[in-house]
């Protein structure tokens, strides 16, 4: 069980978190030798390589004297009753039902089987099968130990939780005492990274003092602490980290979860309902521009060029709509998932520009801290964890990366079966306006071709003629004659829905570098290192229109005015358009178009 969650394994599947410490030893009351306890009399001894079956291991676990070992098979037998983690795209093996689980116990009258049973009721409690459990222990006789007939009532005698400034995750611990007198202690390690979810779950026969003890004794960090937790809060936060590891697929699996989850979800239920669980901060689109303007403004991005700075809106859109949601917050798990999984996954972007990431999340991270106030020593850890992972993640650049959305899905093997899960067309038909419009795609060249001015408000008829003059001597000097006429006719479209764009005081120069921009975002341009006299890049563009803030800053209203989610822009560039799309980028989307049409979607 891990007190913090450290560099979590994301490409490769989960690796279980570093534990600050060893479980703690038991308490006084139940500090017993854990050597295995003598054979009763008569009981044969089984072969070693043989397994013990399910008696066998009911009998071993009555000879512990406190309950938590038979509640844990007990946990483990209704779990594997539950089906509710099923693979929906594989068939299983048939699992034996819960129903079928009660009546193979019910079925036989043993002392094994009737202690078994005691252990399942309070799992059951409000579940199905739980009452035809309590009608049958209500005709059983046999003779129980005093631990196990005590299981219940069981009540929750204190809650507390872990916490640490990088907000990694949270062990939420519950000390549980039972009638008999037995003291158990069950701990839930929830992981905000991947979702907030159940990651593992522990119980150990301990008291919370022996856990504090250990923890004290054993962490390597100072500001990693336990402190009391509001009970009701404590089971609102275990059953909503539950629920989302049920929607999780594939499901985390360790040696003890899913396996406790009744055992957990029993604890949960000791305690008293009403708490509010994990809730994150909402980024609305001025919040987000009034960090990267600090950030842009603060000395940490200092030697940044345009490049680095046009992948700020990626970088915060992880920040800010993943994990715990807190973008300044960057831990050495956070930035192993956003260097190693999320960009070579999400940003269909070209590798010279990707290349650039490391270093503006090494100034982010310094910015980010500095501002919330973290521990320069916190600060090292993280930017030696991104040093650790850079070689790799420029090894996923270079490699067989996917370059934009339809090779993701392919080497995810999604769509490769008899019935697709998805339809991958459906990107293209996004870059274009739909099925239709992607079914009678051509590539022939875009004409050379005027603005059409009776779209144009007369009234911007000076500042829009401005801009046109700017934009035409860029795609003269960096493009060609196709970019041109799709620069012109969506700087019309957008005069058209949006005239303040082109009016007021806003610049000229700012505007018309929006413009090329979108068109060569859409196009690819800046991806391929793409130009008529040579690579472009983004600095390119900045430099020729002498400008120092990113363009997409100015293009988002540009895009709004035509319909296109500005942020979902600046990821997957679709337009929805091929009126504004080059003939090599339509020529590219006829081809995917063919090769799905080959494989049958």
């Amino acid at each position: 069980m891990a007190w913090r969650a450290r560099h979590t394994r994301t490409r490769s599947g989960p690796r279980r978190p570093r534990t600050a410490g060893t479980v703690p030893a038991m308490s006084r009351q139940h500090n017993r030798p854990r050597s295995r306890p003598p054979s009763r009399p008569g009981r044969p001894r089984r072969p070693r390589d043989e397994a013990p079956d399910l008696l066998d291991r009911v009998r071993f676990a009555l000879d512990a004297d406190h309950p938590l070992p038979l509640v844990t098979l007990a946990a483990a037998i209704v779990e594997s009753t539950a089906h509710h983690d099923a693979n929906p795209f594989t068939p299983e093996p048939k699992r034996a039902t819960r129903r079928e689980m009660i009546q193979s116990l019910t079925g036989v009258d043993l002392p094994e089987t009737t202690a078994l049973l005691t252990a399942i009721a309070p799992l059951l409690e409000g579940e199905p099968g739980g009452e035809e459990v309590r009608r049958e222990l209500a005709h059983r006789s046999h003779r129980l130990p005093d631990w196990l007939t005590g299981l219940t009532p069981a009540r929750v005698t204190r809650v507390m939780s872990t916490t640490h400034p990088f907000h990694d995750g949270e062990n939420v611990m519950a000390e549980v005492l039972t009638d008999g007198g037995s003291v158990f202690t069950v701990l839930v390690y929830v992981d905000h990274n991947l979702g907030t979810l159940v990651k593992d779950a522990l119980a150990i026969p301990t008291d919370l003092d022996d856990v504090r003890a250990s923890l004290l004794a054993h962490a390597d960090d100072p500001e990693l602490v336990m402190v009391p937790l509001d009970p009701a809060a404590g089971r609102a936060r275990v059953e909503q980290a539950i629920e989302s590891a049920l929607r999780t697929f594939p499901p985390f699996e360790s040696e003890n979860w899913p396996m406790s989850r009744p055992l957990v979800e029993w604890v949960c239920r000791l305690l008293p309902p009403g708490g509010v669980g994990y809730s994150f901060e909402e980024w609305d689109e001025a919040a987000r521009a009034d960090l990267e303007q600090r950030f842009r403004a603060s000395p940490h991005a200092d030697g940044l060029d345009a490049d680095h700075l046009e992948l700020i809106d990626s970088l915060l859109w992880f920040g800010c709509d993943y994990g715990i949601c807190e973008p300044l917050n960057w831990s050495p798990p956070r930035a192993e998932i956003f260097l190693l999984d999320w960009v070579p996954r999400k940003l269909l972007l070209g590798e010279r520009q990707l290349r650039k990431m490391p270093g503006l999340l090494r100034s982010f991270v310094r910015f980010g801290h500095a501002e919330i106030g973290l521990r320069d020593d916190l600060t090292a850890e993280t930017l030696a964890a991104i040093d650790r992972f850079e070689p790799a993640y420029r090894a996923a650049l270079t490699g067989d990366r996917p370059h934009n959305i339809l090779d993701v899905l392919a080497a995810a093997g999604i769509g490769t079966g008899e019935e697709p899960a998805y339809d991958p067309t459906e990107h293209l038909e996004r870059k274009v306006g739909g099925r239709d419009a992607l079914d009678t795609l051509d590539d022939r060249a875009l004409p050379d071709e005027e603005v059409r001015w009776e779209h144009v408000p007369e009234d911007i008829h000076p500042r829009f003629a401005e801009v046109l003059e700017l934009c035409d001597a860029f795609c003269e000097r960096w493009l060609d004659a196709e970019h041109r006429t799709a620069v012109r006719r969506l700087a019309a479209r957008v005069a058209a829905a949006d005239p303040g764009v082109f009016g007021g005081t806003g610049r000229t120069d700012t505007a018309a570098a929006a413009l090329c921009w979108i068109v060569g975002k859409a196009n690819r341009a800046f991806d391929h290192g793409w130009g008529k006299h040579g690579s472009l890049l983004v600095k390119d563009l900045m430099e020729w229109f002498g400008i120092t803030a990113s363009p997409s800053t100015r293009a988002a209203r540009m895009l709004r005015a035509i319909d296109v989610d500005d942020r979902w822009f600046s990821i997957y560039a679709a337009l929805g358009d091929p009126a504004l799309l080059v003939s090599s980028e339509r020529r590219a989307i006829i081809e995917h178009r063919g090769q799905r049409e080959e494989r049958g979607w």
